[in-house]
């Protein structure tokens, strides 16, 4: 957690800033809030149980979103709810993301970590079509990239080499196939 755009928060009983430690619960808080919403509906209970226990689970929510929003010095807006209900711990991220908590959401730090993979592949893409499938491939499966991801990376190269395929929408491409491995 950042905690540079927090307003500072101090008690009697502590010393230093609370902010960071209330920023801490609150999420922990919304991120058990959230699973329990998400895990009623697993379960597999009628609508009148899940609405029983909805309301209780929005107001832990909303409350702890109000603290977060009021440490960092910002307006709570119902759409933050929203996003942790319909979004999950995405939802979460990207409101942590909106307060200055954090830089990027995990989402969005994978598929930078998949460019910055992607980048050890472009010498490959100056090679023929053939040598730069081969190489892209090779080295795909040496840093232990399941062999169908794998393949279909190193087809896309080959079509870079060629000249069918921009270098951005091979990145994007292969970034996604990378992330969705670790999801």
């Amino acid at each position: 957690m950042r905690g540079s755009e927090m307003i500072k928060i101090s008690a009697n009983n502590f010393e230093g800033d609370m902010a960071p430690w209330i920023v801490e619960q609150a999420a922990a808080s919304l991120t058990a809030a959230i699973y329990l919403n998400d895990t009623f509906r697993i379960k597999g209970l009628s609508e009148e149980e899940i609405e029983e226990h909805q309301g209780a689970i929005y107001t832990i929510m909303t409350a702890n979103g109000r603290l977060i929003c009021q440490a960092c010095d910002k307006e709570w807006d119902v759409s933050y709810l929203e996003k942790f209900v319909l979004q999950k711990n995405d939802g979460l991220e990207l409101f942590l993301v909106e307060m200055g908590i954090l830089d990027m959401t995990s989402i969005e730090a994978a598929n930078k970590e998949a460019e910055k993979y992607l980048a050890s592949l472009a010498t490959f893409a100056f090679e023929p079509k053939a040598i730069a499938k081969e190489k892209a491939y090779d080295k795909l499966i040496s840093d232990k990239i399941p062999d169908e991801a794998a393949k279909k990376i190193a087809k896309r190269l080959s079509e870079v080499s060629e000249g069918k395929l921009e270098w951005k929408d091979f990145a994007a491409e292969s970034a996604r196939i990378l992330t969705s491995l670790s999801q």
